[in-house]
């Protein structure tokens, strides 16, 4: 069973994610901001966790990010920004935070199902 970590603070988007991932031997976790993603992140320990960078609270995304690979427990989960921002310092912003991928808002759910089948399969 793979795990999947969604870390957003919409609910829309939440759902929309576990609509799209659902199925196919995965187990669909949720994080409404940053530091419950790093928590359900050491606990879980998921092969993916899709992380928003602007969430509530004093951990955004990349901070989480941050958090998540540098814990033993945690680090090696992949992680893909998906994210309104959309400019090249965003991207390299969550690249250089560990990131693995980066999805602009809006995207495509089929696009992200893909990019998440080749993370599980690296």
């Amino acid at each position: 069973m793979k795990k999947i970590l969604i870390a957003d603070d919409h609910f829309e988007i939440r759902e929309l994610l576990k609509d799209t991932l659902e199925g196919e031997n995965r187990e669909i976790h949720f994080a409404e901001n940053g530091r419950t993603a790093v928590r359900m992140a050491r606990e879980e320990q998921p092969e993916i966790i899709i992380m928003d960078i602007m969430m509530p609270g004093r951990i955004n995304g990349l901070e989480a990010t941050q958090q998540i690979k540098a814990d033993e427990l945690s680090k090696n989960s992949k992680i893909i920004i998906l994210s309104a921002k959309g400019k090249d310092k965003d991207k390299i912003n969550a690249l250089e935070a560990g990131a693995s991928a980066y999805i602009e808002k809006p995207f495509s759910p089929a696009d992200l199902a893909d990019k998440i089948d080749k993370l599980l399969k690296s």
